[in-house]
């Protein structure tokens, strides 16, 4: 890292995999990070199972920045269905939903937790899931708006979500602060990151661009800069 210029670690606790009651190898291994990654769910235990619990309640005492990424489904692929074209989003947004209707957003609020591929479904479906959940363990009144909002705490990063249909949905759920940059380097499919950062730049000018209230932002910025200097 340091021949790299590289000051910011990012600790995956999911290759090869981490067993979620392994608190004192968390806390070991992310003392000098800045954050962890996980998966969206491990051997097909999501996060928001109560399995999942101590980890989180470790990752809250320690404030961490928590970035979620999708894992292969638990279950049989569906021919002529990539993975990376509907899987992916629906993996977020099951472990999204199950952190909320589980109550760990609520209970962990020190935790910063960013959601890749803009969220999955969250941005966009977020009411209907809340409603279609409610009530829930957590939440045992008609609080769906509750719901939604533990949702809106998110971090939504933009990795080859670069295009107007997708910014235009996720800047009217989210606050423009709660979005970050996100391009699937290393391991993502070149021309989908070449057109999802020629999407970005194209959407806000070139970088230019301010959300303000002519863009139905009102009062945002748009946010691409070292999240998790911004969120400490």
């Amino acid at each position: 890292m340091d021949a790299s210029g590289i000051s910011t670690a990012i600790l995956s606790i999911t290759v090869p995999g981490l067993d979620f009651g392994d608190l004192q190898e968390v806390a070991r291994q992310a003392r000098e990070a800045d954050g962890v990654e996980l998966f969206a769910n491990s051997r097909g235990v999501y996060l928001g199972e109560p399995a999942s619990e101590p980890l989180f309640a470790e990752l809250n005492r320690r404030r961490a920045v928590v970035f979620i990424h999708p894992n292969q489904l638990p279950g049989p692929k569906v021919p002529g269905l990539k993975y990376v074209a509907a899987d992916i989003l629906l993996d977020t947004t099951r472990a999204a939903t199950l952190l909320v209707t589980s109550g760990f957003m609520a209970r962990y609020p020190n935790m910063s937790v960013i959601l890749s591929h803009a969220g999955g479904y969250i941005p966009y479906q977020a009411v209907r899931i809340c409603r279609a959940s409610a009530p829930s363990a957590a939440y045992p009144g008609a609080a769906a708006a509750d719901m939604v909002a533990d949702m809106r705490r998110y971090y939504f990063d933009t990795t080859l979500s670069g295009n107007e249909y997708t910014l235009k949905g996720l800047l009217a759920f989210a606050n423009a602060s709660r979005i970050t940059f996100g391009s699937d380097f290393l391991f993502g499919n070149a021309s989908l990151m070449d057109a999802s950062t020629k999407g970005l730049d194209a959407f806000f000018g070139g970088g230019q661009k301010t959300l303000d209230e002519t863009d139905g932002v009102p009062g945002g910025t748009w946010n691409v800069q070292v999240v998790l200097r911004e969120m400490h």
